[in-house]
């Protein structure tokens, strides 16, 4: 994959994460609050933020929920995201726990909001490790960039 490609699927996996804390946050607000699908999104967000710095470093990322899995891949990419792990465990049970009908136990409006706080500490350690999602990829080749003023 070229670099304006690769960027670009590291961007989008960062958009899909960001939407997911954004989802979290606002099922959490609701009256009353969402709470299974708040903490699914809290899991899917700090999964994506993962699997963009793997995504960066020319990996697969695997086909997996298990949060803890990727951190320790993520781990050897940058060793200190090894810190992660504790988050990566409370995260990692809402990945497909909370999406089925089974005897789960609903997480209290406080639990979503831990959850929520280990997904921005995963999003938090995991972004300045990628490119700036706002600083466009450049193209291989372009040619409509303006020369500087004389």
């Amino acid at each position: 994959m070229d670099d304006a490609n690769l960027r670009e699927s590291v961007r989008q996996w960062m958009e899909i994460a960001d939407g997911d804390l954004r989802s979290a946050e606002a099922l959490l607000d609701l009256e009353p609050p969402e709470l299974r699908a708040a903490a699914f999104h809290c899991q899917q967000a700090g999964e994506k933020y993962l699997k963009a710095l793997l995504v960066l470093h020319g990996q697969d990322p695997p086909y997996t929920h298990d949060l803890k899995l990727l951190v320790t891949g993520a781990s050897v990419i940058d060793a200190s995201l090894s810190s992660l792990a504790t988050d990566a465990a409370s995260l990692t049970p809402y990945g497909t726990g909370t999406r089925y009908p089974r005897p789960t136990r609903v997480p209290s409006p406080d639990e979503v909001r831990d959850l929520l706080q280990a997904a921005r500490r995963i999003r938090d350690a995991v972004r300045p490790l990628l490119p700036d999602p706002n600083e466009p990829a450049e193209e291989a080749g372009s040619t409509d960039t303006e020369p500087p003023d004389a």
